[in-house]
């Protein structure tokens, strides 16, 4: 079982000078947290105690703990972001109340574009179960998921760099190999952002692994330039510290292969913020995301 976290970072260049966006389920937006929200109650859905036998971070290694304080070490070459905004449903920060999965999102691309991850956490209790992760093709209402771009292997140590150009529209998974017999070209365990296609056991079906779940996560959400950061989160049970004995988890930053100088980023950041602002709300609930 793998927690995964993907930093997804992107540029776009004038006519298409906004940001992706992501287009997700009503009621759906980006919700605020603080450090001290994350305290291992589940709530937001991402926030659960996990189990590295006697590796650091022990108990307090889920997402919120690898954004906000690095992983006791384990993020590489970081920084780590900071408590920035999660996609989901309803979260009060004061009362650290709600903050549900959103079971179907994905993303559109503000244009053409190539994107560059680098993975910075590959974590698990048992050293050969670390996982592998890409992006899969969709279309407008994400009614599918199709072909898939592996951009990881679990053999992969941090460090990697991949390059990936998505499509139109896109999503990301992840597959937990610990339960396809460690075994990468099998489909046990496959993990979308359109969790009704996840594949057994870690469909609905499943009590113990239904919830492998992804959640994506933003540097700025009102910016046109914002970066953000995915991830891939292995079931609670997995990660007990009770019970659990096979608790993962993976880190990954995706940031534009090339950069603009500082003063093109600010005109493009100035320039553009209306073309941003001014897009309309579509059907489904779109927010904005970098890529």
């Amino acid at each position: 079982m793998l927690s995964l976290v993907l930093a997804v970072a992107g540029w776009a260049l004038c006519g298409t000078c906004y940001a992706d966006t992501i287009i997700g389920s009503p009621g759906a937006g980006f919700q605020t947290w603080t450090a001290a929200d994350v305290n291992n109650n589940n709530e937001p859905y991402w926030d659960y105690p996990t189990n590295y036998g006697l590796q650091t971070p022990g108990m307090n290694g889920n997402v919120g703990f690898c954004l906000t304080t690095g992983c006791a070490g384990h993020l590489s070459p970081g920084p780590a972001p900071g408590a920035i905004p999660f996609w989901g449903i309803r979260y009060d920060s004061t009362s650290d109340f709600g903050g549900f999965l959103d079971p179907a999102f994905f993303f559109k691309s503000a244009g053409p574009e190539t994107l560059k991850a680098t993975l910075e956490v590959s974590l698990a209790t048992s050293p050969n179960e670390t996982n592998s992760f890409g992006w899969f093709e969709t279309d407008s209402i994400g009614s599918f998921v199709g072909h898939p771009h592996p951009l990881f292997s679990p053999s992969d140590r941090p460090g990697a760099v991949a390059t990936f150009q998505p499509t139109d529209y896109y999503g990301y998974y992840f597959h937990d190999i610990s339960e396809s017999g460690l075994n990468d070209s099998l489909t046990n365990c496959e993990v979308f952002t359109l969790s009704s296609f996840n594949m057994p056991p870690c469909d609905s079906t499943s009590i113990v692994f239904r919830d492998h779940q992804l959640a994506a996560f933003a540097t700025d959400p009102n910016s046109p330039l914002t970066s953000f950061w995915i991830a891939g989160l292995n079931a609670t049970a997995e990660c007990n510290p009770a019970r659990g004995a096979d608790c993962n988890l993976t880190l990954v930053e995706v940031e534009p292969a090339a950069v603009p100088e500082p003063m093109t980023a600010m005109l493009l950041a100035t320039g553009c913020a209306g073309l941003f602002f001014a897009k309309g709300r579509r059907r489904r609930h779109e927010c904005a995301c970098a890529g």
